[in-house]
């Protein structure tokens, strides 16, 4: 394995690695690939800059250099995770095998946050795969990722695309990219269900209280702090997935070892947003089932975080009988939440309040509309929270009951025109990451036309601002268009 130097001179890295104070189980020290040319291609600077990043102070080579591993900033200790997984279903051994961890940046808050090196070369747990990534998928990640931070939905987020000179195989030849992605941790389901298979409880218990001290540290004082951590983890995933089902995101790959125990959206691979309404999308080339279909996100989610109480159940209480209640409980509190927060969500996005409203029906009448006349989702809420009378919006019997009697309930509860718009625009986005916009994008990038790459995420920075008059980025797809998405990776 060749050496890597560590460069001196640094733009404010102030890295860790906390990871490498648990067993060496959970990871494998890492030098990644040393590539022919890497140059950087997108540089995130407002997120740079909260990490407390100068960008300034040092060139775009050093940078590149950095962003890909062939040079290590002082502080790093390179770690590929180890990890298990549930994927559609299936239990495997897993790990980090296209990736590596780079280090913990601590901001000049105090904050630490995950610098994942994603496409950095070969791993010990890359199963014979190159461990490389495409220039077009790294860029969609960045696109989407940001787009969502900017929606407000918990995501990791991009730093950098760099590409690395080479020319990799996938169905087609591309070229290679390393992404740096940035994430509260990168702890998921997949990480305990590793540990439960080491089968041994000193294990385990490092784990979550590791885990613990990363996100939860307060509960550490508690007498339960497992059972109140895995209450914490299941709060954070309902009000995540409620954000994804109020927004139309449909994630693709909920595989337990895309689940983030932080409570972010993790792995932009074969992810999509709705176009027209159908609760039972699926944009995903492989999922033939439907396993991750729009409306089955929160019972996956649920889902996978049973198998997260079972892989902890051996050391969640001594006596078995309380430690599957902590773990019912858990999920109780999963649904309960999730149907809470969803129903608050969306009553927002008709201009009720939640609090002292009954919208259900209202909810419930529209989505069947929509699901019945194939209405577009996010132009749907867009073109009500601006003129419910639009020209926009579908000549239809039942449609204009609905309107009428929703206008009416509005009126009833004292929610007059300017109240009900100023609501209903601030959650209901004018621009998201359309997937016919983000496929243009990522073929004038692969001509070396970064332009629309630029505008579009300018566009998708404010995707509150109703006053941008570039209609460019509202538009809907023609309606015979359908986006089927790969890994792509």
């Amino acid at each position: 394995m060749v050496s890597v130097p560590k460069q001196s001179g640094d733009a404010h890295w102030h890295l860790e690695n906390t990871y490498m104070t648990l067993p060496t189980v959970f990871y494998t020290p890492q030098v990644p690939t040393l590539f022919p040319k890497p140059v950087l291609r997108y540089f995130n600077d407002t997120l740079a800059d909260s990490l407390g990043f100068d960008r300034n102070a040092t060139t775009q080579s050093c940078w590149a250099q950095r962003l890909t591993g062939m040079v290590q900033p002082l502080g790093s200790q390179p770690i590929a995770l180890a990890y298990a997984g549930h994927q559609y279903g299936q239990f495997s051994q897993l790990g980090d095998g296209r990736a590596q961890l780079l280090g913990e940046q601590v901001t000049p808050a105090g904050e630490r946050f995950d610098l994942h090196l994603k496409g950095s070369g070969p791993t010990a747990y890359s199963r014979g795969f190159d461990g490389k990534g495409t220039y077009r998928s790294m860029v969609r990640e960045a696109i989407i990722s940001e787009a969502m931070h900017a929606l407000g939905i918990p995501s990791t987020r991009t730093l950098a695309v760099t590409t690395t000179g080479e020319r990799i195989r996938r169905e087609r030849w591309h070229e290679g990219a390393v992404l740096c992605r940035v994430a509260r941790s990168h702890l998921r389901v997949g990480t305990f269900q590793h540990a439960a298979l080491q089968d041994n409880p000193k294990v385990l218990h490092a784990l979550l209280r590791y885990a613990i001290s990363r996100h939860d540290p307060t509960l550490m004082q508690t007498d339960q702090p497992y059972a109140l951590w895995l209450r914490a983890v299941a709060d954070r995933q309902a009000r995540l997935i409620a954000a994804w089902q109020s927004i139309g995101f449909v994630h693709g790959v909920m595989n337990t070892d895309n689940m983030s125990i932080a409570g972010e959206t993790i792995d932009y691979g074969p992810c999509a947003f709705l176009d027209r309404y159908d609760e039972a999308a699926v944009f995903s080339s492989i999922d033939h089932d439907g396993r991750y279909a729009f409306k089955q996100q929160p019972y996956i989610a649920s889902w996978n975080l049973a198998r997260l109480a079972e892989a902890i159940l051996p050391v969640l209480h001594e006596d078995r009988s309380k430690a599957l209640a902590a773990a019912q409980a858990m999920l109780d509190h999963f649904a309960k939440t999730f149907t809470e927060v969803w129903q608050s969500n969306m009553a927002q996005k008709l201009g009720f309040d939640d609090e002292a409203d009954n919208p259900l029906p209202w909810i419930e009448t529209l989505l069947a509309h929509m699901q019945r006349l194939k209405l577009d989702y996010t132009h749907t809420f867009l073109t009500l929270s601006r003129d419910p009378f639009s020209q926009d919006l579908p000549v239809d019997n039942g449609f204009d009951d609905w309107r009428k009697s929703w206008l009416k309930a509005l009126e009833t509860a004292g929610v007059d025109q300017a109240t009900r718009m100023k609501r209903m625009q601030a959650v209901n986005p004018a621009r998201i990451p359309r997937n016919h916009l983000v496929e243009q994008v990522l073929d004038a990038m692969e001509e070396a036309d970064m332009a629309p790459f630029d505008a579009l995420m300018k566009a998708l920075s404010k995707p509150y601002d109703y006053h941008d008059t570039d209609a460019r980025y509202e538009a809907r797809p023609d309606p015979t268009y359908r986006f089927v998405s790969t890994c792509g990776t």
